[in-house]
């Protein structure tokens, strides 16, 4: 019954109604997240796929000697049947 009584005393809260407006004015004044952030990440990002693509086209050259050599080699795949 004591929990019963803790609903009696719950009061209603009293709002302006201009908060609402004010709250909705304010989020669209400000950005979320500081543009200097977004273009930090964003020039972050570019460095490293311009990275990861010089490492690969280099590491293609190097090994692409190794690779078809490895591929050319001349196997006997004749089946004699005697």
């Amino acid at each position: 019954m004591q929990e019963l009584e803790l609903f009696t005393r719950i009061k209603k809260v009293e709002v302006r109604c201009s908060l609402f407006n004010e709250i909705t004015a304010k989020l669209e004044q400000e950005t979320i997240i500081p543009m200097h952030y977004i273009r930090a990440a964003a020039a972050v990002f570019l460095c490293l796929i311009s990275l990861e693509v010089f490492v690969t086209s280099e590491l293609n050259s190097t090994t692409q000697n190794q690779i078809s050599a490895s591929l050319i080699t001349e196997t006997n795949t004749y089946l004699d049947y005697e």
